[in-house]
């Protein structure tokens, strides 16, 4: 919720306004990916469980890489996120 209604609210403070890519890294791709791709890879074990795990080592690629992508943003995240003092209010409302 917080990634959308900063993109929409124009009551975002100035200092958030274009700065997703920092607060949020590639979380966006991560979503992506579990809602388009990995779901379907397990909702197609449902009926065979052992298959779960076959999931996890055929997608290890694309979870080593979107995972360390995110991963590696998180303290540029946090430096990001401990400048900001007027978005407290906000981020509270979202």
């Amino acid at each position: 919720g917080y990634c959308d209604r900063l993109k929409s609210d124009d009551l975002a403070p100035e200092t958030l306004q274009g700065n997703e890519d920092i607060l949020f890294g590639n979380l966006q791709e991560l979503y992506t990916f579990h809602n388009d791709v990995f779901l379907k890879d397990l909702e197609n074990c449902i009926s065979t469980t052992e298959l779960v795990a076959l999931c996890f080592v055929q997608r290890r690629d694309t979870f080593f890489q979107l995972y360390s992508l995110y991963c590696q943003n998180i303290p540029r995240s946090e430096r990001f996120r401990q400048t900001l003092v007027d978005t407290h209010l906000f981020l509270q409302d979202c």
